[in-house]
């Protein structure tokens, strides 16, 4: 069985501008999700910051006020949030890290990430990177971590594929353009934007963007199926409409027709996924593309390549 999993995120749009201010926005924003039972909710990068108060005095106090009220209506809303902060550093008082944090329903902090690429204006200021790539287990599946300018670094969105991210959060300061659907597509993982501007999306791991918010409404919402299985046409034809008779409403399938690809997501739980597949002879887009590199290797071994 595939989680299903409600997922929320929120942009900048109309949050205020002093700190105080967009900490009053934070609540509204978790008020105004209440009856809508997420299991993610998500918010955009340096989130106090996007109004552009920056030198507040009280910039500790509130991130620390911040991540308190994350927790707290992370426990009432039974949900998970990612937040993005400044983290202060005791050993470097003059020098702040870029973080998203990980906060599970019982207002756990089950990890953190801390932006690896920073740009000039934040090494020129009191900016400090991160050293590693992150992914965190959470009950709606792995869940990897980007940040605004790490959108550029090729290698750690392949870094979390390896790491087994089924869904990866990227709070920005900006759009982000077609790099995100490609990276969805490329790696097969859901990625949902939280930014300062009007538009945060939710992409598949198809590379559609399958849901955005715009300047009326800052906030994007879906149901997304993180871990579920992409699956090529070729041996698999005629498998949507034949299964779609057997099972009904306990398989969820998304097409990219021109990709020749589809997700399909078992919502019954007691379907089990390798018994399935074995039963109705289907090979995910992974399994199949391993089979055939093997396949291709093993010819060239009987038959090596002329073309030197």
């Amino acid at each position: 069985m595939t989680h299903k999993a409600k997922v929320i995120s929120f942009s900048g749009i109309n949050m205020g501008r002093t700190q105080e201010e967009i900490l009053v926005s934070l609540e509204k924003r978790l008020n105004e999700a209440c009856g809508m039972s997420p299991d993610l909710i998500c918010f955009p990068e340096e989130v106090l910051i996007m109004g552009g108060d920056k030198e507040n005095p009280n910039w500790v106090e509130n991130n620390g006020k911040t991540l308190e009220l994350m927790r707290k209506y992370a426990v009432e809303l039974h949900t998970n949030i990612v937040v993005n902060l400044e983290e202060a550093v005791p050993e470097y008082p003059e020098k702040s890290y870029n973080t998203a944090y990980v906060i599970d329903r019982q207002g756990e902090i089950l990890g953190k990430y801390r932006k690896r690429h920073i740009t000039f204006r934040a090494i020129a200021d009191r900016g400090l990177a991160g050293e590693r790539v992150v992914t965190v287990d959470t009950d709606i599946g792995r869940i990897g971590l980007s940040i605004c300018f790490d959108l550029g670094w090729r290698e750690d969105w392949a870094e979390l594929e390896r790491q087994g991210a089924e869904l990866v959060v990227w709070p920005s300061a900006y759009h982000g353009g077609n790099l995100i659907n490609a990276y969805a597509a490329i790696h097969m993982y859901y990625i949902v934007t939280s930014v300062w501007n009007k538009e945060c999306r939710i992409v598949s791991p198809l590379g559609d963007t399958i849901a955005e918010s715009t300047q009326w409404d800052g906030c994007v919402c879906a149901e997304i199926y993180p871990g579920a299985p992409i699956y090529h046409f070729d041996h698999h034809e005629r498998k949507i409409p034949e299964l779609r008779a057997i099972y009904g409403d306990k398989l969820f399938f998304r097409v990219e027709g021109k990709g020749n690809i589809f997700e399909m997501a078992i919502l019954d739980p007691s379907i089990d996924q390798d018994e399935f597949e074995r039963k109705h002879s289907m090979q995910t887009y992974r399994a199949y593309h391993e089979q055939y590199t093997r396949e291709n290797e093993e010819m060239l071994v009987r038959y090596p390549d002329l073309n030197t």
